[in-house]
């Protein structure tokens, strides 16, 4: 097995002084009454995993920079004040705590912190003993948290320096803008959060737990904040004069075709597609797509290829039967929850069709991430998967079912009882469109599914048999496999099969 190079991850020993502008950590209380925006106390089983959760605003000082034109992010208005949250979930007792730390950098395009990567991988977080922290990436989610409570949020804000009468206005396409908010301090306030967490000072909310590795995620347009960090920012020598400032990233769902700029001002710039590229990845950096990336979201125009060479550690896997959104990553997550309905916050799915798209991706994700803490602890090389068969428009090529070809196989799509779909027709203020964000399902007939699997303890032999090679190829946790097999028997049974 290949190992990588120790020494590119080597860590200086942290300051104590001086290690972060953060200023003040407050602890939230958390009541009956109120607690953490869509808490996952009441949206998961936490407490039966014996995970805790907590909320944090904290207070510092952020630059805001500009872009030189030629890929360098330099000052343009240093040192203003800001206050952000985060919300931190970890084992009760540090004891069980496995020195890893996911930070989140919580999607912002539904207007509201949306904590995609924690609701796809949390079981595998809560079984491997990682801590998870979700920090507010964008200023555009501030009106729905204070609508959430007011109270517990109204302090937040990323107050933007620049003279009034400079500020760039809201437009159709750029609705998120908020003149009195300035986007570009984000990248700051991550680097110091993770300072902060790597620190044994008492305001660091993981203290006393041993913190060994970060890794930094994020979805979609979250991907693309990523993108951004690692170009301009991580390996700054400001930011990693102490050694990698994350030791590992997890991009999944990445929008390629768009772009985060170093400040708000700059949306208003016209794409750079060079930006979309990730030029330098020392630490181990792995990408995961859905079907909806490619030919929608210009994935196929940004390949990326397996590397274990120096300064590009890479690995790219792509789920197929998987799109962009879909029930379980959604939907379902934040339905039911009356004080999010009363927000205004309504996650649903807009398609005309009957059967909107639950594929279960959490299972290759989860591999995926225990793909890259061994590659991270130990430098374990990670597996390679071939990528999903393409036509020229970067759409999938389908099977006899209709399914995808190749990418990371899962009895889904290997035994399937249903054909998946990338795309959904929406229907809003009587217009009818194709979205490729969250697609769709076909449900085989009984009959045909009768046909090919004969009964559903023949569907269960031949998803067994399936799994258990996927469990080989790296593509399913072996702790996992019983969970896959009965949720696809369950799938068979309810779509008819007997």
């Amino acid at each position: 097995m290949k190992k990588r190079n120790r020494m590119q991850t080597a860590r200086k020993r942290p300051k104590e002084e001086n290690e972060t502008m953060i200023k003040t950590v407050q602890e939230l209380p958390i009541t009956s009454s109120s607690y953490p925006f869509a808490s996952a106390e009441k949206h998961g089983a936490l407490t039966e995993y014996g995970y805790v959760e907590r909320e944090y605003l904290f207070s510092g000082t952020a630059n805001v920079y500009r872009n030189d034109g030629a890929g360098n992010a330099l000052v343009e208005y240093p040192d203003v004040p800001y206050t952000n949250r985060m919300v931190v979930r970890c084992p009760a007792d540090p004891r069980a705590f496995s020195g890893h730390v996911v930070v989140e950098i919580l999607n912002a395009s539904g207007k509201f912190d949306i904590e995609r990567m924690w609701i796809l991988s949390q079981r595998y977080f809560m079984n491997h003993g990682a801590a998870y922290v979700g920090i507010t990436s964008k200023p555009d989610v501030f009106d729905a948290l204070v609508r959430y409570d007011e109270e517990r949020y109204g302090a937040i804000s990323w107050p933007n320096p620049r003279p009034q009468e400079e500020r760039m206005q809201p437009t159709p396409g750029l609705s998120f803008v908020k003149p009195d908010q300035e986007t570009g301090l984000f990248w700051d306030i991550l680097t110091d959060t993770a300072r902060l967490l790597r620190t044994k000072e008492e305001k660091n909310p993981l203290a006393g737990y041993g913190v060994k590795y970060l890794t930094l995620t994020g979805w979609s347009q979250s991907s693309a904040y990523l993108v951004r960090y690692v170009n301009s920012f991580a390996y700054r020598e400001d930011v990693a004069k102490d050694g990698p400032i994350f030791d590992g990233y997890f991009s999944a769902g990445g929008v390629y075709s768009m772009t985060v700029p170093v400040n708000q001002q700059e949306y208003g710039w016209p794409k750079n597609s060079a930006d979309t590229v990730v030029r330098r990845m020392d630490q181990p950096y792995v990408i995961v797509q859905t079907q909806s990336e490619n030919g929608s979201f210009c994935s196929n125009r940004v390949p990326r290829f397996d590397s274990d060479v120096p300064g590009n550690l890479c690995r790219l896997y792509e789920i197929p039967g998987a799109t962009h959104d879909n029930l379980p990553g959604l939907v379902e997550y934040y339905k039911n929850d009356p004080k999010l309905n009363d927000s205004g916050i309504h996650p649903s799915y807009h398609g005309v069709h009957d059967y909107p798209n639950d594929f279960p991706y959490d299972y290759p994700m989860n591999a995926a991430f225990h793909q890259l803490f061994r590659w991270i602890e130990d430098g374990a090389a990670p597996i390679h998967a071939p990528r999903l068969e393409l036509d020229a428009k970067g759409d999938a090529l389908t099977d006899a079912f209709g399914n995808a070809r190749g990418g990371v196989r899962t009895a889904f799509v290997d035994v399937p009882t249903c054909r998946y779909l990338p795309w959904s027709r929406e229907e809003r203020k009587g217009e009818v469109t194709v979205s490729p964000m969250f697609g769709h399902m076909e449900p085989f007939s009984s009959a045909l599914l009768t046909e090919l699997y004969g009964s559903l303890a023949g569907y269960e032999e031949k998803v067994r048999e399936a799994t258990e090679r996927h469990v080989r190829q790296g593509y399913v946790l072996r702790e996992e496999a019983e969970r896959l097999i009965a949720q696809a028997v369950a799938d068979a049974a309810r779509r008819g099969l007997r």
